[in-house]
């Protein structure tokens, strides 16, 4: 996006909001890392529990898999865990990676937001407490160049996560589903907390997705009601009163991130736990 921070505000506002972005990628950079790490240990915690107990010590892996050359041996079973570790890093940081730039991207819209708000407050103000009705029409037209650049944006964001979007909520569901099904009925008791770990991480990346997306709609409808609220009308000539509306009808214009057959919002959310639990109650009565 092509724009052009025109005061020592506006410059503090951008700033602020991707700070704020940075400090939200930062958290889920150590939840995921806290995570790993927490997998890459439980093993080793049920082989010194067992080693304490006077038991035949295994080394099970997070979750099951097959290997051709798995001899139940200490050495195919170490291979295994080194082999299973590095396929669940790859997976993390590649998450980490996309979940966290489609963040930032949110945060910049955001600040954008936030910015028109100040335009529109300043432009009031000029009104309000100077009398000074000369650069209106200017502030107007700054105000409309830079929401048109900052719904081109979001549509850019639609184009490029649109897809992307898409799959990650989708393969996010099933795994969701999946987990918390093997959560309550799998016999391993190892494989517990890999469970509990790797669905609390996909929650987590759910909830950036949809709630990004809702706040960029919120947004939008703060940016609406702050154009009426500001405008000091009784002080307006009847020709200002009608270049407002310009922005104002502008603003209506709802802003949504999409995933190519839904929304992403705070109802997508719900809806995704909903059919969730209703697939682990299919799942249950299936094997009942």
């Amino acid at each position: 996006m092509d724009y052009k921070l025109t005061s020592e505000e506006e410059y503090r506002i951008w700033v602020s909001e991707n700070r704020r972005g940075e400090l939200i990628a930062k958290a889920y950079l150590y939840a995921c890392w806290i995570s790993m790490t927490c997998v890459a240990i439980i093993p080793w915690i049920f082989v010194v529990y067992e080693w304490f107990q006077g038991l035949e010590m295994h080394l099970n892996l997070p979750f099951e898999l097959m290997f051709p050359y798995d001899d139940g041996g200490w050495l195919a079973s170490m291979a295994n865990y080194v082999l299973t570790m590095l396929h669940i890093r790859g997976l993390a940081n590649t998450s980490i990676g996309i979940d966290t730039l489609f963040g930032w991207y949110i945060h910049a819209i955001v600040g954008h937001f936030r910015i028109l708000r100040y335009k529109i407050k300043k432009a009031a103000l000029r009104i309000d407490l100077h009398e000074d009705h000369s650069q209106f029409v200017q502030d107007i037209g700054d105000f409309v160049e830079y929401h048109k650049k900052v719904l081109q944006y979001v549509e850019d964001l639609n184009r490029l996560y649109g897809a992307m979007s898409w799959a990650e909520i989708t393969m996010s569901c099933l795994q969701l589903c999946f987990l918390l099904y093997s959560l309550a009925n799998d016999p391993n008791f190892a494989s517990i907390p890999f469970h509990f770990v790797a669905s609390a991480s996909i929650t987590l990346q759910l909830t950036i997705y949809c709630i990004g997306g809702e706040k960029i709609k919120n947004e939008n409808d703060m940016l609406c009601d702050e154009i009426y609220m500001a405008m000091p009308w009784e002080k307006m000539n009847p020709s200002e009163k009608k270049l407002i509306l310009i922005p104002l009808i502008r603003a209506q214009k709802q802003t949504l991130l999409k995933g190519l057959f839904f929304y992403l919002n705070q109802s997508l959310l719900v809806f995704i736990f909903k059919n969730a639990f209703s697939f682990i109650t299919l799942l249950g009565a299936m094997k009942e």
